[in-house]
């Protein structure tokens, strides 16, 4: 997920910026809590991709040691830290393969509440194996039992997203995630009005 979006940084921001030419990009890249490197990283909202694919060249995907991570750290800094602009549109979109604790939940869905009250959409994109079985047969070569897979966002994401006032979602068949991103950025109301450019990515 993170070689794509930072091999894809300037696509993704060349067809949101078609239909809003000032749209600015950040990261908040976040792990577990008792993760020795870091909990949460944040790259301010930019203009510049270049920015952005420097931050993502300097992240991995590693350590933790269960199997939660910290996306009630990763939404808050996203919230706090981003350096929105007064009357700007604002959108998080929380990507990743592992669920929150449990008891984290409650405050996540708080901070989604309010930040959606206050004119802010969060939504969640479920990229595990188990919400995505046609990504988990691209990577082994062969057909899996369906039946086994959940094919849909896991709980605590589908709470999220509908807190935030956005969306849940998997890659729905998408091998790629890029177009995905851009259908959760733009809202699927304009699907249609992108397509010729969502074609191209």
């Amino acid at each position: 997920v993170i070689d794509e979006v930072r091999d894809r940084i300037g696509d993704i921001a060349q067809t949101v910026r078609s239909l809003v030419p000032i749209a600015r990009f950040g990261v908040v890249a976040y792990r577990d809590y008792e993760d020795p490197e870091f909990t949460t990283r944040v790259h301010k909202l930019t203009f510049s991709t270049n920015k952005i694919k420097n931050f993502l060249s300097g992240l991995e995907a590693k350590g933790g040691g269960d199997w939660f991570e910290a996306i009630d750290a990763g939404i808050r800094d996203a919230i706090e830290q981003s350096g929105w602009r007064i009357g700007a549109r604002r959108i998080i979109i929380v990507v990743g393969d592992a669920p929150l604790k449990e008891a984290q939940l409650g405050k996540v869905v708080r901070l989604a509440g309010q930040f959606g009250r206050a004119g802010g959409t969060i939504s969640t994109l479920d990229v595990s194996d188990q919400a995505n079985p046609s990504l988990l047969e691209a990577k082994v070569g062969r057909k899996v039992a369906r039946g086994l897979y959940r094919s849909a966002p896991m709980h605590s994401f589908l709470v999220i997203g509908e807190a935030g006032g956005g969306d849940a979602a998997t890659l729905d068949g998408e091998l790629k995630l890029t177009k995905r991103l851009v259908k959760l950025i733009m809202g699927d109301q304009f699907a249609n009005e992108m397509q010729a450019l969502l074609d191209v990515l």
